[in-house]
């Protein structure tokens, strides 16, 4: 499988990393990164291990970190 990335998930995570750049440091930043591609690298490999979404049947909730999840 191959992770597609919407404008508005784009859009959202370049404003995630605008905010973690003027409240946090340079390795806070990379350490998002670093686990936004892990997460990624999980879904292709095995798509069907995120729980099902409350809100929308067909979509799957992959954690990120805490206050962050991809869809």
């Amino acid at each position: 499988m191959t992770v597609v990335w919407t404008l508005d998930a784009f859009d959202t995570f370049q404003q995630n990393l605008d905010y973690l750049s003027e409240e946090w440091s340079q390795s806070v930043i990379e350490n998002f990164i670093q686990k936004t591609n892990e997460a990624i690298e999980t879904i292709e490999r095995n798509p069907l291990l995120y729980p099902i979404s409350h809100k929308r049947k067909k979509v799957r909730k992959c954690p990120v970190v805490k206050q962050i999840s991809l869809f």
